[in-house]
């Protein structure tokens, strides 16, 4: 037998034969008999790098027997692999950008790191938010939140006069003018026809309110046994006078006036011409409206 190589002590080694690792092999060549055979090695790092999910089809994979496969990627069970991540089987996904409906779910504000943020009335249900027209009166409980508008509504009707959008002017509101002297005065009359009662045929009486802060007054009203020649005015207590005409008419019919906005130093007088000691004036209101 021809042997093409070199013989040393009763060791053949080829010479002749040229090996060449390619791709992800590494080549181990003897040099003389000592040497180890021939040796090629798997070496996947010098694979071509890939950031396309199309370039891998399949995995390389062995089982306990040590079978050698290539396993298609679609058929890799994640279930199979340590859910370290704590990933759930619950259907569907959750991103930053997502739409999501979360229910029985808990969070705690107070938890380290956790903070809610952009949370207004449209993401409150109705149930919890007491606004203006609702009023805080009709929802005194530890279960709801009212709005600004409510808070400021329930403040500025906290007069005892002020009743929804009127102001009520009592009897005990009017006094009487000079006209009829210092000795004419009214007085309230408490049998036949209630209500007050002229000292003298030409007193004209007189009620003074405030107008709430934020608020104008809009109309009149004054009650009384007959219809009596009625008159607003815009009046300050920083000025002599009775200041400006709002609007005239007559008791029992309600006056439209030249609306009047509240300030910081301007009040309503109310005017009523009695016309005889058989009148009797009940009250008025004033209709008041926000600005």
């Amino acid at each position: 037998m021809k042997v093409i190589g070199e013989i040393d002590y009763g060791h053949i080694i080829d010479t002749n034969t040229i090996y060449s690792a390619g791709t992800a092999l590494d080549l181990n060549t003897p040099t003389n008999y000592n040497s180890s055979a021939t040796i090629f090695n798997i070496d996947l790092s010098e694979l071509s790098t890939s950031t396309s999910n199309g370039d891998g089809d399949y995995f390389i994979v062995t089982d306990t027997a040590n079978a050698q496969y290539k396993l298609t990627k679609a058929n890799v069970a994640l279930s199979g692999f340590n859910n370290d991540s704590g990933w759930t089987n619950n259907t569907g996904t959750v991103t930053n950008s997502s739409t999501d409906t979360f229910t029985n779910k808990t969070i705690d504000a107070n938890g380290t790191g956790n903070s809610i943020s952009n949370i207004d009335t449209g993401n409150m249900t109705a149930a919890v938010v007491v606004t203006e027209s609702e009023t805080i009166v009709s929802n005194d409980n530890d279960t709801t939140l009212p709005t600004s508008a409510a808070v400021k509504d329930y403040a500025d009707k906290r007069s005892i006069r002020v009743y929804g959008n009127t102001i009520k002017i009592l009897p005990s509101d009017f006094m009487a003018n000079e006209d009829a002297g210092a000795t004419k005065t009214v007085q309230f009359s408490d049998s036949g026809t209630t209500g007050l009662k002229p000292g003298a045929a030409t007193l004209e009486l007189w009620a003074f309110t405030d107008i709430p802060e934020g608020k104008t007054a809009t109309h009149i009203d004054v009650y009384a046994a007959s219809n009596h020649t009625i008159g607003a005015y815009e009046i300050d207590i920083n000025a002599s006078g009775i200041g400006t005409a709002k609007g005239a008419g007559t008791a029992n019919t309600q006056l439209d006036i030249t609306d009047v906005d509240s300030t910081a130093t301007n009040y309503l007088g109310i005017y009523v011409a009695t016309g005889g000691t058989s009148n009797r004036i009940y009250g008025a209101l004033v209709t008041i409206a926000d600005i």
